[in-house]
């Protein structure tokens, strides 16, 4: 298959409906069963994300957290400086194999 081939819609985002739809087509599955699987995935590496633990998708990314340290900053609309507190963030990390089918 060629990149026209998956090319879906110009837009600036794709909808996960879109997905479902081009998932659907290429393997002749239900689009609920689709829908199904990918709230699935969503759920499972949140919950594995935030026990702590690394989620790897081979060729698309992997997915933790770090732990963000407190620091302050300016707010402008007050005019004043405010203390984050520390705070666990998630992080996403493109696969190389996923950031050289870019180019």
């Amino acid at each position: 298959m060629t990149l026209e081939d998956y090319k879906i819609e110009s837009l600036k985002h794709v909808p996960r409906y879109r997905l479902v739809g081009r998932i659907g087509k290429d393997t002749g599955i239900e689009k609920k069963t689709i829908e199904t699987v990918i709230k699935s995935l969503i759920r499972t590496v949140r919950l594995a994300v935030k026990a702590k633990e690394k989620v790897l998708l081979r060729g698309l990314a992997t997915f933790d957290s770090r732990e963000r340290e407190a620091f302050k900053c300016f707010n402008p609309h007050s005019s004043k400086f405010e203390q984050r507190e520390a705070r666990r963030i998630a992080r996403i990390i493109p696969s190389p194999e996923f950031n050289n089918s870019l180019n």
